[in-house]
């Protein structure tokens, strides 16, 4: 009974501190980040998966999976 309340209440605390993060620097990382790939796809074709890494993480946590 002791740990089903103290998970509960720690889960609580985790949702709570998701809601507050701001995201919306992630965003316009992701958005930044998504331009200069597609830059790189266009003049520079074999380096653009050395921008993937920073799209998609800023992707992930633009939608707070990470």
């Amino acid at each position: 009974m002791v740990a089903i309340t103290f998970t509960i209440i720690f889960a609580q605390k985790d949702l709570e501190m998701d809601n507050t993060q701001p995201v919306k620097k992630y965003w316009i990382l992701f958005i930044l980040s998504v331009i200069i790939q597609l830059v790189f796809l266009i003049w520079i074709r074999e380096y653009f998966w050395i921008v993937l890494p920073f799209v998609l993480t800023t992707f992930c946590k633009s939608i707070r999976i990470i």
